[in-house]
């Protein structure tokens, strides 16, 4: 008999377990509750027309917005599953497993969402969650990014870039990725990263070429800006998201190495992109939604979320992220765990 049956065999052993599950229990809600973030948002003063459509006890870590379909795409941390959200009522549509989950990306067609994640890229129809395809890259333990651009699937898989199809899951090319680090326009942005493991974030310091993908001729060199797969949004007119050191992200044209303007550095959030390519929302460090025009850089309006600052113990959850549908701007926080659907105006 081992030691746990011995115990549960006497009255004093019994209630000695027991007493343990108590204690337990208490220190795990305990710990529980030092984890979860201690704040409530609300919304505060506007410069733009808003209404507020709901709330939900969530936050928005992997995502795509279908701007179409009034829909969020959103991978469940706690699940690992994939669900789609209705952007208008923010009420769960449909729900599907996704096999072999781990971290990565999510990528939109135009009837198909894609999840790329550590070892597999997977298919599955947008409007119902049904189970597609799915494609085996590698065995994980390397950096992942991807890009949807027309038929394909571009998929930057640690050494290799992958080209897939879109409709069959079949791998149509596969390339060195060298010191590639995006491709946008038949032009490759080149720029030598430094190591990442483990799927971290590759970034490079020393500036960016432009080089033709068909011909391999050198278009321009630009020695300012640096790249970071994290800073890559949907097109925005065929521009590239790149930082500038000191002045914060800015927006790089891929066929002549230069760029229209900068964001100043402070941004807590991604940049959500509109259907037209035009206008972008991102949470500012003051945790206001700025609204911008994406072919200029200016400022449209600005709504504030209270509170403005966060207590030196929580300033690790100041994070954010925003998603825009066609009849709706989705804002997720990271220190309350709220997600709030809104319209505005157009």
């Amino acid at each position: 008999m081992n030691t746990f049956q011995r115990l549960l065999s006497t009255k004093t052993g019994r209630y000695t377990v027991g007493i343990a599950l108590i204690v337990l229990l208490f220190a795990s809600e305990w710990i529980s509750n030092q984890l979860q973030p201690k704040i409530t948002r609300q919304i505060g003063s506007s410069s733009d027309y808003v209404q507020t459509l709901w709330t939900r006890k969530m936050y928005l870590w992997n995502y795509i917005a279908d701007w179409k379909s009034n829909t969020i795409y959103v991978v469940d941390p706690e699940t690992d599953k994939l669900m789609a959200i209705d952007s208008l009522a923010g009420k769960i549509v449909w729900v599907t497993k996704i096999p072999f989950v781990g971290s990565g990306d999510l990528l939109l067609g135009d009837q198909d969402i894609f999840t790329i994640n550590l070892s597999y890229a997977t298919a599955f129809r947008a409007s119902t969650g049904e189970f597609l395809w799915q494609t085996k890259l590698g065995d994980g333990h390397v950096s992942i990014y991807a890009q949807e651009e027309d038929a394909l699937l571009r998929i930057y898989y640690g050494t290799k870039i992958f080209e897939v199809s879109q409709m069959s899951g079949e791998i149509l090319s596969e390339q060195s990725k060298g010191n590639i680090v995006w491709i946008k326009n038949n032009v490759e942005v080149h720029c030598p990263l430094t190591p990442s493991q483990d799927g971290a974030v590759e970034r490079c310091w020393v500036g960016l070429t432009g080089v033709d993908r068909v011909t391999g001729e050198v278009l321009w060199k630009n020695n300012k800006p640096v790249f970071s797969e994290d800073y890559q949004e949907r097109s925005v007119h065929n521009l590239v998201f790149v930082e500038f050191p000191g002045d914060g992200v800015c927006v790089l044209n891929p066929n002549t190495g230069e760029y229209d303007w900068c964001l100043p550095e402070g941004r807590l959030s991604n940049i959500a992109i509109d259907g037209d390519g035009e206008t972008g929302y991102f949470l500012r460090h003051d945790f206001s939604l700025v609204k911008i025009n994406l072919l200029t850089g200016s400022i449209l309006a600005e709504t504030q979320f209270l509170p403005t600052a966060l207590p030196k113990e929580m300033q690790e959850y100041s994070y954010g992220s925003v998603a825009i549908t066609k009849d709706t701007v989705i804002v997720s926080f990271g220190d309350s765990y709220q997600t709030f659907g809104f319209k505005f105006n157009p």
